[in-house]
């Protein structure tokens, strides 16, 4: 196995794309939403109104849902495909188009009316954010756990009876990648009509392996899109099982697992791939419809071809992050996994690097420079980050803006001292942040009648960082004072803004420091 040179924070890193891999996948909310979804299509099927509920029609989930895979497939909004096995007590020999309409019509009236589409091997019901793909079955053996089934297809330049044991896959991909003590959990037994949905796991259960198969789905996905669908891309299916086959090494970090997944994938991806069979079932053939027929002796089918130089790409990009500044970070992880989904990401490797980007090792280093160096040091800092919002308010000045601080036990509690800015503070101490403002106006009055203050608090540093804390936006309470507490090393700054009645910010003040050591 080949070896991965870390000239950067790995921890720092793997929180990145742990962040990315959270923002991909079905939040807790979107998973309950399918299983509720998933259950009342069962329901529906099974009403005396559907043309299959004779055929004792029973659901069961299958692909990226049952492995617990999925992700969205658009920057541009959460969007996710839920496949779905429908087994019926049919003949194998029906005609596809016959099962397929029958299924169509069935789910086609009531709440589902105009939202369903018919493909080649499944019913489609729609919805505005995910869309449930539901492939009409039947099961061939009785009473086996990998349950072997028959599948219809319309597409005219294939057979039009397919076996599949897409359960049985499920079973044989989770004992590959998940940890012992997650597979009970997986062990269910079928019910009624329909099978239970495994709980979800949350992403810090789940292995590096698993997630690094969700960020290769994800780049696949982002590639496609951007090449409009011209090509046919990677079953999701064939892909896991080559991910699946991947043996890691000692190092179970993120970055380290998604980086040699890739380079396993591009020698896979380099040479015939033959046919991919389903380790559970050997007549469910992966390769049946990708990568198509070579157009030379010589030549990789060219959907193959397309796929490897994907691959080569993401592997040279994952390569380059080992020394990217924040704003090649930034840009490596737009490219990668969509601008939406990255921001957070790359928000938090910004602020964990703070210290790197201004030519230190670590927070300590950066902490000492401060203290030794005062304000003369500071000035020559370069403060800001990209995740502080900037200010919403048309800016017209009128107004001088200054900002005092003092250290307290506890809020609102006993004053310790005044603090300048730049000035250190311990953690678990509390901080008095007040504004004071003087007019332009020749009076030299305060601030006008019904302004208000608005305060952006910015943090850095990689304990706020690994901790998901890092804050750049502008704070709920408004007022002359804004209490904080000092929880993480590192430099940390606030600014206050002044806006008057009319939404003019008339006054802003310099950012004012404070290390927290």
């Amino acid at each position: 196995m080949e070896t991965v040179l870390l000239n950067f924070d790995q921890e720092a890193l793997d929180a990145v794309l742990y962040e990315i891999a959270d923002k991909i996948q079905l939040s807790a909310t979107k998973y309950d939403l399918a299983k509720d979804r998933y259950k009342a299509i069962a329901d529906h099927l099974n009403e005396k109104e559907s043309e299959v509920a004779r055929f004792s029609p029973h659901i069961y989930p299958q692909g990226s849902f049952r492995i617990q895979t999925a992700v969205s497939n658009s920057d541009e909004k959460d969007e996710f495909d839920i496949d779905l096995i429908l087994e019926m007590n049919i003949d194998t020999d029906n005609d596809p188009d016959v099962v397929l309409d029958s299924v169509c019509r069935s789910l086609d009236r009531g709440r589902y009316k105009g939202k369903v589409e018919k493909k080649r091997r499944c019913v489609q019901v729609q919805y505005s954010d995910m869309h449930l793909d539901v492939t009409p079955a039947v099961l061939l053996s009785k009473g086996l756990p990998s349950r072997p089934s028959q599948i219809f297809d319309c597409h005219p330049n294939r057979a039009n009876h397919v076996e599949a044991a897409p359960e049985g896959f499920a079973l044989w991909f989770d004992e590959q990648v998940l940890p012992s003590q997650l597979l009970e959990s997986r062990r269910l037994v079928a019910k009624a009509s329909v099978d239970p949905v495994p709980d979800q796991k949350q992403l810090e259960e789940k292995p590096p392996k698993l997630v690094a198969l969700q960020l290769i789905k994800r780049w696949r996905d982002m590639q496609d899109s951007r090449r409009k669908g011209d090509d046919e891309k990677i079953p999701s299916i064939l892909l896991s099982k080559l991910a699946a086959d991947y043996l890691e090494g000692g190092d179970q970090s993120l970055y380290s697992v998604l980086t040699h997944m890739t380079s396993h994938l591009i020698r896979l991806m380099s040479q015939d791939l033959g046919a991919v069979l389903n380790p559970s079932y050997e007549r469910d053939v992966f390769t049946d419809r990708w990568p198509g027929a070579r157009t030379t002796s010589d030549a990789l089918p060219s959907n193959q071809e397309i796929f490897l130089e994907d691959l080569k790409v993401l592997k040279a990009n994952l390569d380059e992050m080992a020394g990217a500044s924040p704003n090649r970070h930034r840009e490596l992880m737009k490219t990668m996994f969509g601008e939406r989904s990255s921001a957070s990401g790359s928000a938090l490797y910004e602020g964990s690097n703070f210290a790197q980007q201004q030519g230190l090792a670590t927070d300590k280093d950066l902490v000492e420079r401060i203290i030794a160096g005062g304000k003369a040091f500071l000035t020559s800092l370069s403060l800001g980050t990209s995740y502080e919002k900037q200010p919403k308010w048309p800016m017209i000045p009128s107004c001088f803006v200054q900002v005092t601080a003092s250290i307290h036990a506890e809020k609102r509690g006993q004053l310790l001292r005044q603090i300048e800015n730049g000035g250190a503070v311990g953690i678990g101490k509390h901080i008095c942040f007040r504004a004071i403002g003087r007019s332009m106006r020749p009076d030299g009055s305060t601030f006008p009648r019904g302004s208000v203050i608005h305060w952006r608090v910015t943090n850095t540093g990689k304990v706020a960082a690994r901790e998901k804390q890092l804050r750049g936006d502008f704070n709920d309470d408004t007022g002359i004072s804004l209490w904080e507490h000092a929880a993480y090393e590192g430099i940390h700054w606030v600014q206050a803004y002044v806006v008057d009645m009319r939404g003019n910010c008339i006054g802003q003040s310099e950012r004012f420091c404070i290390v927290v050591s």
